[in-house]
């Protein structure tokens, strides 16, 4: 079982979002909100003062919880204004500092997939006008099927099936401007892992 977790632009929302409903109070009544703001936290639209830190807590002792909720579908893969330059500055990092922003470690090569594929499935039909899948034909002119897809904002195409050209994990984070974080169950330990 793989756990997806989207983080960047949708932790940011759920800071924002937690900051405006006000203080979260204790089980004696004492208000656990008034922290500050906090280090390296912030927002493009003001600072945050308060955090919701009750969302984060279970019940009982040392219950910490990540604080997930549903997302949206609809609006989960954004195509906007801030699409290209965000596009640029990731293809540069992935070209000039890839050991740093991009790991894959051994065991998550199912997973990586499986994003490629959920994401892939995503942008074709909630932005088919920016990208489409496309097949490669044989020395006959017979389609061996749909094997590319093709971002036409930026011109690129990546091959979506084995053998890959460039690792499944990458090529999602050069179609989606998110990043992606996967949760692997450990086999030995039960426990999720980064």
């Amino acid at each position: 079982m793989v756990v997806l977790v989207v983080s960047g632009l949708l932790l940011r929302f759920a800071l924002v979002r937690w900051s405006r409903r006000g203080a979260g109070y204790g089980k004696n009544g004492q208000n656990i909100t008034k922290l500050g703001r906090p280090n390296g936290l912030g927002s493009a639209r003001g600072h945050l003062s308060e955090v919701n830190l009750s969302r984060l807590f279970k019940p009982g002792k040392y219950s910490m919880t990540m604080g997930l909720r549903r997302l949206d579908e609809k609006n989960w893969l954004t195509i906007d204004e801030e699409y290209l330059p965000e596009h640029r500055l990731r293809a540069e990092l992935l070209s000039k500092s890839r050991n740093k922003v991009l790991q894959c470690l051994p065991g998550s090569e199912v997973a990586c997939v499986e994003v490629l594929e959920f994401v892939v499935s995503f942008l074709i039909k909630r932005w088919p006008e920016v990208f489409e899948l496309f097949g490669e034909t044989d020395g006959d002119g017979v389609d061996g099927g749909r094997y590319f897809v093709r971002n036409n904002k930026t011109g690129e195409e990546f091959r979506i099936v084995a053998p890959y050209e460039v690792e499944p994990l990458e090529i999602a984070a050069r179609l989606a401007i998110e990043d992606f974080n996967l949760l692997v169950k450990g086999e030995e330990s039960g426990e999720y892992l980064l």
